[in-house]
Parts: structure tokens; sequence; C-alpha cells
């Protein structure tokens, strides 16, 4: 309880007054006090009294109360002239008071008028209770026990999670001034107790209380509580990088906590989890152990078909009371290329044009631009994939001296037919590689085998043919001919040759006949290298019978051991130097027009020598004759030119 007390002046400078002033709380529910108030006055000197009536007014905080007509006689005793009580000042929600007093009247006599006032502080009501002790009394690990102790009854408590707003109501019986509770975590939606723990093994966290006093309803917050749960066993391996077929040693720390499981869990490819693809039993209690992961190589390569490597994680986990717990550290599980890798050793090939290979002797020789070159895969031969992977394709290339490809094909696989490569005919001479290997679904490629084919030069026959009458007029032919051909040299020895040269021929406009005449081969010479020539002359191949009037087309087929070519000759009609008919006509470099009245007919311009030089006349005279239905004008007329005019 606060009082005191507070002494004024009045008009009279001789008596002067006292208020006291003393406060009572009502309790922590109430949050308010009752004040008594008493005023008193006396004179200052002993000379004379002083007598009559006083009225006095009091305020305390919002109340006011008088006393009227108080009648007195002062001396220097105080007297008193007021004494009440105001009830139910109310406080600050806090507990806290600061209380306007003011005292004010007058009197009848000597003492006049008075007015003061004071802002006097009241005793704080303790309206918060204190958390005293807040500390764990044993922690476990998902759990963890409290013990808690208050200044003040309590009827209600909360704990915070990691400064979260949500928070778990009354974790246990909560009254009074003490207790203790477990905590077992925080539900996310309510607050409610969680009924599976939501905390982890071996995670730090961080609590605070909230605690309501009972009289008060008022919250009070303690500070943090900080604590780590007791954890299980973990994995403290630098890496578990491992290569399938291997082993896996583990070592731990806190192993003696619990009994554990080892989980393998694999990333699949669109970057979820396989999980429990090997688990132990929840039986493992040791600083080390070694998992024997190479009696599981089946089960972990088909996981791995279409790849080498994949994510893992391993989690090293306990059950606690129906709720499973793990740490889990990742790694990376690979698989071995060089042993995993298809087999695959061998194959057929060769060119597939079979009149060529007799030619040749040979299914690895082929002419340029000639032939097909395949490769077949039996089913004999086929790839054999390993470690559960499956064999998805070929790929054979061909590669030339120089080792650059120039051919690359791929041939889905199939285990139940023969696979046939075609690569069709090769442009350029050279000796060649044919290499081929497999693939499988991890991207792994065999071994590549490679087997050597040649091309060899070849080219059509080079064919020229000098075919014409006898003094470019006569019914009698004149035959020159050559052939140029390519000898097809394997392993030294020549291959080709000119099987055969015919001909036919007919009048121009006329279809030909249906038989050849032939045309002996005469022997070769070496032209060079890789050529042979042979050539044949004949001054008198064919008559024509036909008085030189007609036009004929020879038609030559020119038969090698690869193919057969024909070239085609027209034999135009006679021309002669000069014709004189017995009709009268006469030509020169033709035969005559003989619907032409001009007897005298030319092939082409006349020359003459005059005056020491030659002149084309009929050049000259298209130069100087104008023909026109008009007479042109002077200006477009050359002198000595002549105009005929048109009809």
């Amino acid at each position: 309880m606060a009082s005191d007390s507070f002494e004024f002046t009045t008009s009279n400078p001789y008596i002067i007054g006292k208020c006291n002033w003393a406060q009572t709380s009502n309790g922590s529910s109430a949050n308010t006090s009752n004040v008594s108030i008493s005023v008193y006055f006396r004179r200052t000197n002993n000379y004379s009294a002083s007598y009559g009536t006083i009225n006095t007014g009091v305020q305390c905080d919002s109340q006011s109360q008088w006393e009227n007509n108080f009648s007195v006689s002062l001396s220097t005793g105080w007297v008193l002239t007021f004494a009440r009580t105001f009830y139910n000042v109310p406080h600050n929600n806090d507990g806290s008071k600061t209380c306007y007093i003011r005292v004010c009247g007058n009197a009848n006599f000597s003492l006049g008028n008075f007015d003061t006032n004071r802002n006097v502080r009241f005793d704080k009501i303790p309206r918060y209770t204190s958390v005293t002790e807040w500390e764990t009394t044993e922690i476990g690990q998902n759990y963890v026990k409290f013990r808690w102790a208050t200044s003040d009854n309590i009827n209600f408590a909360r704990v915070y999670l990691n400064d979260n707003k949500q928070h778990t109501d009354n974790p246990g019986i909560v009254s009074g001034k003490s207790g203790t509770f477990t905590y077992t975590g925080m539900n996310s939606s309510d607050a409610t107790i969680p009924s599976v723990s939501t905390l982890k093994p071996g995670t730090s966290y961080d609590l605070k209380l909230e605690v309501r006093r009972a009289d008060s309803n008022l919250w009070t917050t303690s500070s943090k509580y900080s604590f780590t749960t007791i954890p299980i066993a973990t994995i403290i391996n630098d890496s578990i990088d491992f290569i399938i077929g291997n082993n896996l040693t583990f070592n731990f720390q806190d192993y003696n906590n619990n009994k554990s499981f080892i989980a393998l869990d694999i990333q699949k490819g669109d970057g979820t989890w396989e999980e429990n693809v090997i688990k132990t039993d929840e039986i493992i209690q040791q600083e080390s152990y070694t998992w024997n992961l190479s009696s599981y190589s089946s089960i972990l390569y088909s996981k791995m078909i279409t790849r080498n490597s994949a994510n893992i994680r391993i989690r090293c986990g306990t059950t606690i009371n129906g709720t499973v717990y793990s740490n889990t550290i990742l790694g990376e599980m690979k698989v071995d290329v060089l042993t995993s890798k298809p087999i695959f050793s061998d194959y057929t090939y060769g060119n597939t044009i079979v009149e060529i290979n007799d030619v040749l002797g040979s299914v690895t020789h082929m002419p340029e631009n000639y032939g097909n070159m395949q490769a077949q895969i039996s089913v004999a031969n086929k790839a054999i994939s390993k470690n559960q992977a499956t064999i998805l394709k070929y790929i054979a290339t061909i590669t030339n001296s120089d080792d650059n490809v120039i051919l690359t094909k791929e041939a889905i696989y199939s285990d139940e037919s023969q696979i046939n490569i075609n690569f069709g005919s090769i442009q350029m001479v050279d000796l060649y590689k044919l290499n081929i290997y497999a693939v499988d679904s991890r991207g792994n490629k065999s071994s590549t085998i490679s087997k050597p084919f040649t091309i060899i030069p070849y080219h059509i026959p080079y064919i020229t043919i000098d075919l014409k009458r006898q003094n470019n007029y006569e019914e009698n032919t004149l035959l020159n001919l050559k052939v140029v051909y390519s000898k097809m040299i394997v392993n030294g020895a020549i291959k080709n040759l000119i099987k055969s040269i015919k001909y036919r021929y007919a009048e121009s406009g006329s279809v030909y006949g249906d038989t050849y005449a032939s045309i002996p081969i005469p022997n070769y010479i070496s032209q060079n290298t890789n050529d042979s020539l042979i050539t044949y002359s004949n001054n008198t191949f064919v008559n024509l019978n036909d008085e030189s009037k007609k036009t004929f087309n020879f038609e030559f087929i020119i038969t090698d051991v690869i193919g057969t070519y024909t070239v085609t000759i027209p034999v135009d009609q006679g021309i002669p130097l000069m014709f004189i008919g017995d009709t009268g006509y006469v030509s020169v470099g033709k035969l005559p027009d003989w619907k032409n009245n001009s007897k005298f007919q030319v092939a082409t311009d006349i020359s003459a020598e005059y005056s020491g030089k030659i002149w084309n006349i009929l050049q000259s005279l298209s130069n100087s004759i104008i023909v026109s239905a008009i007479e042109p004008s002077p200006s477009d007329q050359i002198d000595g030119s002549i105009w005929f005019q048109e009809e």
C-alpha cells in the first residue's frame, strides 16, 4: 500500500493546508485501488485563533467529493476538515497508476480560498506472473521433458517452437505454480498436441513458454530455451560412391543409441527416387559395417539398363514408436564400363553383285562406282549384351586410307534374323576398311571389328569413232574406231577386256533392224597403268548403195566385262565438190536444187580477184542491192547501190 502527504497554501499566509492520501489495492483481477484522503488546516502563528466554516472539495482521478460548512477553530494544531474514501480507482493494464488529486474550496473567515493539485504514484498492482524456472529434465530422440515454475498460479500454457507463430497449447497438465510436461512438437494447422512427434533426432530446437496468470488472465513469455535431441546413428563416410559389383563399408557415429537399418535408394531419370531398392534389417549397431552389395549386383544392374551412372542415397535409420527416422548421405553408383560393354567379334562382308564377283574372282574388290558393299551379321555372330543391358543397334562406318570416315550406317539390332548393312558403290579408288561395333542401352560400345576391301580403278570405255563417206560423197564409208578401257587389275591380274563390238544402221527416220554385224576385236595395247587401248580401221566399211543421196544413223555397241555401252554416229548424204548434170544443172559444193530454175548453184560465196584484191561477190552484192516495196530515201542508200522494187 502506498501513502503520502503534501502541504499547500491558502489565501491567508498564516494558514496552511495538508492532504494525506493512502492507496489500498483491490487485487490483481480488479486492477483497482481504494484511496483514502484526509484534508487538514492550521495556523502557522500563536497570536490568534481563526473561527468559521470551511467548504472542502477533493477530486481523486475522475471522482469528486465535498465536505461543506464544516465548523472549525484554527490554531497551531492540525484540524481535520475532510476525510473520505474513493473506491475502485482504476489502474493501467499493467497495474501501474499515477493518480491526479486536487484539493480546493473556501472559508467564511480569514482563511479565504485554496486550490492545489498533485500527481501521485500508486504502488503497482502485480498483474503478470514471472517464469522462475524453465529447464529440461530429460531429452530424448523425439521428445523433451520440461520442468517449469512461476511466481503466481497459472491456468494455461503455450509452447512456441523455433519462433513460429503457431504453438502447442497445454502440452501437459499445467496449473498452479510449478509442474512438468513432455513436449513432442507442434502441429502445423492447429495448437493441439501432435499424435506423432514432430521432433527429429539429432536436431536443435528453440522453445519459449508462455503462461497465463490465473487471477488476471494475463500472459507472460519466458526466455528462449535451446536444446538438441539425442541423435540416431549417422554414416560419417566422406564418400559412398561405388561401382556395381563392389561392397560398401560404412563408419557410424552415435551408433550406441539405436539399432539401425541401411537402405539404398536410386534416383530415376525423372528426378524422383525409387526407395528401398536394397534394405537391411534393423539390426546394425556397430562402429563399422561392410554391406555385401556385390551379392545384389543383378538387382542394381536392372535399375541401370539405360545409363552408366546414377545418383544414390544411403539412408541409415531406426524406428521409434512406429515412426521411422533416418539420416541420408548422397553418392553416385556406376557401372563398370569395361566389364559391361557388349561383346561383338565377327561378321561377313563383300560385294553382293555376283556378276562382278565372278569377273574379279573376289568379293572384297569392287570397281569404282560399281557394286554394293554389304556387311552381314548373322544370328550366330550377333552382339551379346552384358549385365542386363540390351543391344540397341550396330554402327558401321567405312574409312579410307587416311582413316577418314566416308560413310556411316546404323542398323537396328535383331536377335532373330540376319542383319544386312548395304553401303552401295564407292566413288573413289582407295584401300578401305569396314568398321562395325554394337551399342547397348547404356550407350556402351563393343570392340570395333574392322575388315579391309579395295576399290579398283574403272571407268566406262572411252569410245572414239570417225565414220564418214569416202570423199564426203561416195556410197562407200570409212571407219576409224578407238576404245580406251580399264584394265581392272586384281592381285596383279587384268580382269577386264572388250568382249564384243557390234553395229547396225538404218536410214534416218527409219527403225533399226534386229540384227547386228560384228567387228573383229583387235589386240589391245597397254595405254597406262590402269587402261588398255584397242584400235580398228576399215576403208571399205559399209557401202550404203544410196547414190549418196540419203542420211543414215549407225549404232555401235561395245561390251566389256562390266557393261554394254552404245554410241550413235550419223552419216549425212554425199556432198560433191562439183556436179554437172545431163539436164544442164551445174552446182558447186552441193547437189542441185532441182526445183530451182537456176542452172548454176553454189553452196558458198564466190571469190574473185580484181585490181589486186580478193572480192566476195555475193557479199558485195548483198551490201549494194536494196529490195523493198518503197524506194528508200537517199540517206538510207550507199553510193553505187541499186534499188529493186519488191512486187
